[in-house]
C-alpha cells in the first residue's frame, strides 16, 4: 500500500477510532519512509551517532545531522517537504504560555515527543515527569496569588 492510499482511507474514515488507527498507519509509513530517506553509510552513521572530532572538518552531511538530528524531526519529509520538525511545533504550540511555563511545557513536549529516538524510553519518561511535577508546583504558586 502506498502513501495515497493510506491519505484516503483517513480522509474516508467515519468514526473517530477508525481515524486514529489510519493516522497511526500513516505515521509509521512516513516514518519508515523517512528512516530510508535519511539512511547514511555506516561510517557516517557511526560518526553522526558519536560525534567525537573536528567539526570544521566534517562535511555538510554529516554537520547538518548534529546540529540537526532526526530526533527533532516530529514528522518526516512526504507531509512537509523538509519534515515538520520540533521547533516549528514549540513556536505555534508555545505562543501563548509565557516564562517558566512555556520553558516547562516545550520541555514536556519535546521529551514526550522525542520518546524513546534518542534516549532510552524510561529515561525520557522520567524527564517528562520530573518537568510535568514541577510545573504542577509553578502553576499551583500561580494560583495561590
Amino acid at each position: 500500500m502506498n502513501r495515497a492510499d493510506i491519505v484516503h482511507r483517513l480522509t474516508h474514515a467515519r468514526t473517530e477510532t477508525e481515524r486514529m488507527d489510519v493516522m497511526d498507519e500513516l505515521i509509521t509509513y512516513d516514518r519508515e519512509k523517512g528512516r530510508e530517506l535519511m539512511r547514511l553509510d555506516p561510517e557516517e552513521e557511526r560518526e553522526t551517532t558519536d560525534f567525537h572530532g573536528e567539526f570544521k572538518d566534517m562535511n555538510e552531511r554529516i554537520k547538518d545531522s548534529i546540529i540537526n538530528p532526526a530526533h527533532y524531526k516530529v514528522i518526516p519529509a512526504g507531509n512537509y517537504p523538509e519534515g515538520l520538525e520540533y521547533m516549528d511545533l514549540m513556536n505555534y504550540i508555545l505562543d501563548h504560555h509565557k516564562g517558566i511555563e512555556a520553558h516547562l511545557v516545550g520541555q514536556i513536549l519535546k521529551y514526550s515527543i522525542r520518546l524513546g529516538k534518542k534516549d532510552a524510553k524510561q529515561q525520557d519518561a522520567l524527564k517528562i515527569q520530573w518537568y510535568a511535577n514541577y510545573l504542577v508546583e509553578v502553576i499551583k504558586k500561580q494560583d495561590e496569588r
